[in-house]
């Protein structure tokens, strides 16, 4: 993800403080999943930052790793959370409860290929972002991004808004394989992950008062 220290405590910041503007400033139903589901997502910087503090691959680095992909890979279950939350009496939602049941067992499945050797979350010689190993798991790429779009397809107030957010979603992922190898796949998301929340809160805002 990435490259310093520095840069991911920054990101960690910036895509809190774009989040949390979304979130007190607009009141709809929409927004407020979004924003809550970006705020989640920053966390992993804060992750990412601790990992930089603590490089050696040892019991704690290799913690925070997991705890890295746990927070990555539990993102499609919060997102149908805050849908329960926000909409706790909309017709569907048995249907996500499903669908992140099923999507929780087959992680967890898929985590049992998280080895040992994985658990390095380090940069490499020709990249100088850290790299996430869990996201070269077999399949594990495919099922966090279709279950993000089908619990948004199914689950947001309004179908031109399950578009807009998929829509985003979609860019964001042919753009970040476009520019970077699968190795460093992540490596772009540092920069989505602080400007996204922002730019996505003036966007809305500049709509609102037109």
């Amino acid at each position: 993800m990435c490259f310093s220290e520095r840069a991911s405590m920054i990101s960690f910041f910036l895509g809190l403080f774009g989040a949390g503007m979304m979130f007190f400033y607009f009141h709809d139903t929409f927004t407020k999943i979004v924003a809550s589901f970006l705020a989640y997502v920053s966390l992993m910087q804060a992750v990412e930052w601790g990992l930089w503090r603590h490089p050696i691959c040892d019991v704690i680095h290799r913690c925070l790793s997991v705890l890295g992909m746990l927070l990555n890979s539990s993102q499609p279950l919060v997102l149908g959370a805050l849908i329960l939350f926000f909409r706790p009496h909309f017709p569907l939602r048995y249907l996500i409860g499903w669908l992140m049941f099923s999507y929780a067992l087959v992680v967890v499945y898929f985590m049992w290929d998280y080895t040992t050797g994985l658990q390095c979350t380090q940069s490499n010689f020709n990249d100088p972002h850290l790299v996430w190993n869990w996201t070269q798991l077999p399949y594990f790429e495919y099922l966090y991004h279709l279950t993000c779009i089908l619990i948004s397809l199914i689950g947001l107030p309004h179908l031109y808004q399950a578009f807009i957010f998929i829509s985003v979603f979609l860019v964001l992922l042919v753009y970040s394989k476009v520019y970077y190898s699968r190795e460093a796949f992540g490596s772009i998301w540092c920069y989505f992950t602080a400007f996204v929340p922002i730019v996505w809160f003036v966007i809305r805002w500049l709509v609102s008062v037109m």
